[in-house]
Formats: C-alpha cells, structure tokens, sequence
C-alpha cells in the first residue's frame, strides 16, 4: 500500500474522535490535492506536499483549538508519522536506514538517492 494512502488511514483514525470528522477528512484532502499540484507545478515533492496537506490542521482538528496550532501540529505529524515509520528528510527525500545506533527520537542517518548518508528527521 502507498504512504499517502497508510497516512490517510492513521488521519482518518485521528479524526473519528473529533466533532465532524467527515468535513475534517474533506478539508484536509483538499489541500493535499491542491498541495499537490502546486508541487508538481513547482517540480518539488508531490507525495511530501500531499503528506503535508493532509496533516496540514490535524492537530487543530484533534485539540479542537488553533492556539499555537503550527507548533503543536509540527510535533504530533511528527507522532503520526512516526507511527506508520515514514521518515523524511529536511529536502523531502526519503532513504534507507544506514545505522540503527545513530539514532534518536528525532533524528537518524540514511542514505539518499545517491547512496550519501545524510541526517533526517521525521517531519
């Protein structure tokens, strides 16, 4: 199964103890699209701009507060995402583990596209 579609499962699993979970779940996937198409437009990262769309105001959606809601939503995308191991680095680039023992919370060692290790973290 695709990333996008694992992250679609964990948001919607995030919004079903919210209010209105359905308007949540159709506002999130259209900034995903519209992310989307920006990205491709732009020639960067079309699955790393749909993740972003959809996690975008899940922490809003969550707390039922848009107090501080950038801060606090940058760190539960991170749990989020942690919870189905999607890793990414800062230029969207996802790699393969390179050591287990360089890592943290936070931050890892991987590999790029081209076999360079680089440090990322889990947005």
């Amino acid at each position: 199964m695709s990333r996008i579609k694992d992250l679609q499962k964990q948001v919607f699993k995030v919004l079903t103890d919210t209010d209105e979970p359905m308007k949540a779940m159709a506002h999130l996937h259209g900034v995903s699209l519209a992310a989307v198409m920006i990205a491709k437009k732009r020639r960067q990262n079309p699955e790393l701009a749909a993740m972003s769309g959809l996690l975008h105001d899940l922490w809003a959606y969550k707390s039922g507060s848009y107090d501080d809601h950038a801060h606090h939503g940058a760190d539960y995308a991170r749990k989020v995402l942690g919870k189905i191991e999607i890793m990414i680095d800062k230029f969207g680039y996802e790699g393969e583990r390179t050591d287990e023992s360089e890592q943290d919370d936070s931050q890892s060692r991987r590999s790029d596209r081209n076999g360079d290790s680089v440090s990322v973290c889990c947005i």
